[in-house]
């Protein structure tokens, strides 16, 4: 059985999205699918333009709020500023890592997953032994790193 959408749900959609809903919480609140918000904007240009302007309204508030009181409290300001440009105002987190962990780890993959021969023809898998190769002159170049870190800096005595 079909049953028709009154004018007043759809209304009701176009409110609460409004009122920063998701689709889906806008839907159910006026006994709908979400999918049925999805076509009636796929379908109807009007319905479209009213759900986007619906969808911006509550984002344009919220920005309002927080750029009012940025003028009063350097906090709103400071965090609208991390969230808009991540790029030049976020925190920089350094990201580290235990290298020596990982090559243990490919190392140990490589060792017990990858045979030492070819299992067609028997030949030698001389990659393996390549990326082991690799993977140590990683380590040392870590640890030549991790050596001039805990030299004293001449430049700044």
């Amino acid at each position: 059985m079909i049953k028709m959408i009154r004018k007043e749900q759809w209304d009701g959609v176009l409110a609460d999205v409004g009122l920063g809903l998701s689709v889906t919480d806008a839907a159910a609140n006026n006994k709908m699918s979400k999918e049925s918000v999805f076509k009636r904007k796929y379908k109807d240009k009007e319905f479209r333009d009213q759900f986007n302007k619906a969808l911006i309204t509550p984002k344009r508030q919220s920005i309002g709020i927080v750029r009012k009181a940025s003028v009063t409290i350097w906090q709103a300001a400071a965090w609208w500023l991390e969230r808009k440009f991540p790029d030049e105002f976020g925190l920089r987190q350094k990201l580290e890592y235990a290298i020596d962990n990982v090559i243990v780890a490919i190392v140990s993959v490589l060792n017990t997953k990858i045979p030492k021969k070819c299992p067609h023809c028997n030949a030698n898998l001389d990659f393996k032994t390549g990326i082991i190769k690799e993977l140590e002159f990683l380590d040392r170049k870590n640890e030549e790193k991790e050596d001039k870190k805990d030299e004293p800096n001449p430049d700044i005595e």
